[in-house]
């Protein structure tokens, strides 16, 4: 049965119902008769259309495809004038970028909207491309998480300018994600990713280009073009990222992890220039309990039959709207980490010398930034000679709370934050004891044997 040509003879029976109606009211006596018995017949072919098209409404199954889907944002570290220092995040194993996605937005309110990757409803489940696994989320039933796999490796490198550049930020789609939608009864709605569509191209753009569009190849723009993506959709794409604008932090979407490190320059024109490698982890950033969301309409194409119906549904007209959002718990974030290098800027640098790493809580990735504050805590490490110990982890402890940085080439340390009482610190296997407060707290350490014989030391270089 055809319900848009059934929903279509519903309409017609209803307008002709009230044209009759009104021309009883209005029309001389002698057409009384002949338009009350033309009433009465319409009337009683209403309820018959209208149970037709309750019966053909009852499961509608259609295909929806939305140009494009912003998968997740990856940061850039801080680079080096020249790309001599070899900066990178490497997102490998031990993270899952990505984030819970929603389409509820797309609707009416009074649907009930539900998602589905069980393959007994035929949606799409494990995988949608190479590299990106979909699951049930936890929390919401009408989400659906979409993660990076733990077998793709996502390296991102430093930009050749001393400084954190956000246009050299990564930007993952999803093109022509297929979706199958179901509804039910006119109220009831379940989505999923269609599987007859496995696998989905993923492409990556930079931050730089959508900024500038005539610095993107030709051949990248002609993809995104095939795909519906316009010169007009870029800046919508930037959104998914608040510091390609230069907006401030949101400390509600980002999340200080435990990890701040030096960011100098070397001490001559011909000296290499100083590095530090770690695996960065965002365990402290479990204690957080509000969620972030990011929201984006696009254009989309469905097919015929099911277009009437869709369409009608729709909270706003041609726009098929996602929301990537936070998936905050202690169970998912402890298990995110990537390794980090990270290289000081070229000789002659006179900006920020420290470097503070927040958690994106949208897209699970980490973001660098220079501190805007004092630093709440600083100090000296030096060796038993008194010559300074650089690249050695100091630990902050205050409270619960558990901070880390390295010293530079100098033996420096400092800490960032919003942070007061009671703490100690250690590095090297020695612990020292201080209060913070309203100004920074400075803490030397001298250690009593050689510096590579110090507990939990680290070298830069």
């Amino acid at each position: 049965m055809d319900c848009e040509k059934q929903k279509e003879i519903v309409d017609a029976l209803v307008a002709d119902i009230a044209a009759v109606e009104e021309a009883l009211k209005t029309e001389p006596d002698r057409f009384r008769h002949q338009d009350a018995e033309y009433l009465g017949h319409l009337k009683a072919q209403l309820p018959v259309a209208q149970a037709a098209l309750k019966t053909c409404l009852a499961t509608v199954m259609g295909r929806v495809v939305p140009n494009y889907q912003i998968l997740f944002v990856v940061y850039a570290p801080p680079g080096t004038a020249g790309g001599k220092s070899g900066s990178s995040v490497d997102y490998g194993e031990g993270s899952t970028l990505g984030s819970s996605t929603s389409t509820s937005q797309t609707y009416k309110s009074g649907l009930s909207v539900s998602a589905s990757v069980g393959a007994s409803v035929g949606f799409a489940s494990g995988t949608i491309s190479a590299g990106v696994n979909i699951s049930s989320t936890t929390d919401d039933t009408s989400s659906i998480d979409v993660k990076k796999s733990s077998s793709w490796d996502i390296n991102v490198q430093g930009a050749s300018a001393d400084g954190i550049d956000h246009d050299h930020d990564l930007y993952y789609l999803c093109l022509k994600p297929a979706l199958i939608v179901t509804i039910v009864d006119g109220k009831q709605l379940t989505w999923g990713y269609d599987p007859a569509s496995v696998p989905m191209e993923v492409v990556y753009v930079y931050g730089g280009w959508l900024k500038k569009p005539a610095t993107m190849p030709h051949g990248v723009m002609a993809v995104l073009t095939r795909a519906g993506i316009t010169q007009a959709e870029y800046p919508k794409i930037l959104s998914a990222n608040p510091f390609s604008s230069g907006t401030a932090i949101d400390p509600k979407r980002f999340l200080p992890t435990d990890r701040t490190f030096p960011y100098e320059p070397p001490f001559s024109p011909n000296d290499p220039v100083p590095t530090v490698t770690y695996v960065q982890k965002n365990e402290t950033t479990a204690k957080a309990s509000s969620k972030s969301e990011h929201q984006y309409g696009v254009s989309f194409s469905v097919e015929d039959k099911f277009s009437f119906l869709f369409t009608a549904s729709l909270k706003v007209a041609g726009s098929f709207n996602w929301t990537n959002s936070s998936t905050l718990g202690t169970s998912t974030l402890s298990s995110q980490s990537a390794s980090v290098t990270v290289g000081g800027p070229s000789f002659g640098y006179k900006g920020p010398v420290d470097v503070l790493v927040y958690w994106d809580t949208i897209y699970n990735t980490f973001m660098f930034a220079f501190p805007t504050t004092p630093p709440v805590a600083t100090g000296h490490v030096a060796d038993r000679a008194g010559k300074p110990v650089g690249g050695t982890e100091v630990v902050l402890n205050v409270a619960v709370h558990t901070f880390r940085t390295f010293t530079d080439t100098k033996g420096n340390y400092r800490f960032y934050g919003a942070l007061h009482g009671a703490a100690t610190l250690n590095t090297g296997g020695m612990t020292l004891q201080t209060t913070l407060g309203t100004t920074p707290a400075n803490v030397d350490f001298k250690h009593q044997c050689h510096p590579a014989e110090a507990a939990g030391s680290r070298r830069i270089g």
